[in-house]
């Protein structure tokens, strides 16, 4: 008699996790079906049908993050392995790079137009003549 041991992954054996990645491979679009095919990725042995498995949860995963849920995991990761002195020359460099960027702006278009601004209480709103087309109503 043989003492097999019987494999699973998440709690699925290997044809149940098969027909998991195909159910969950249905609802991707096209791109990406086509991406990971394209890489290699095959619902065929155990090693790839879990490899495909984790690559459909990842690309999921991936997709209900929105852009700025994505930058601010980005930062807290980037946090996370930086130390404080770290951090704080990063930001520095930052700021020195974004003044420098600043001057090549105004190098390449300059604002020689002073830009003037009445303060003073002589200035009158404009006056609007009423349109010859607008209805008048009045009530009692």
């Amino acid at each position: 008699m043989k003492n097999s041991k019987v494999k699973s992954y998440k709690g699925l054996g290997y044809k149940e996790l098969q027909e998991d990645n195909r159910n969950k491979q249905g609802h991707l679009p096209q791109t990406d079906c086509d991406w990971l095919r394209a890489n290699g990725y095959h619902n065929v042995g155990w090693d790839n049908v879990i490899a495909l498995s984790d690559k459909i949860q990842s690309l999921k995963e991936f997709k209900e993050w929105n852009l700025e849920d994505l930058f601010l995991e980005v930062d807290r990761i980037g946090k996370k392995y930086q130390d404080p002195e770290g951090i704080q020359a990063f930001q520095v460099a930052m700021a020195s790079e974004a003044e420098q960027i600043s001057e090549i702006i105004d190098q390449i278009f300059p604002d020689n137009e002073p830009e003037i601004i009445n303060f003073s209480h002589n200035c009158s709103p404009k006056t609007w003549q009423k349109s010859k087309q607008q209805k008048t109503y009045y009530t009692n």
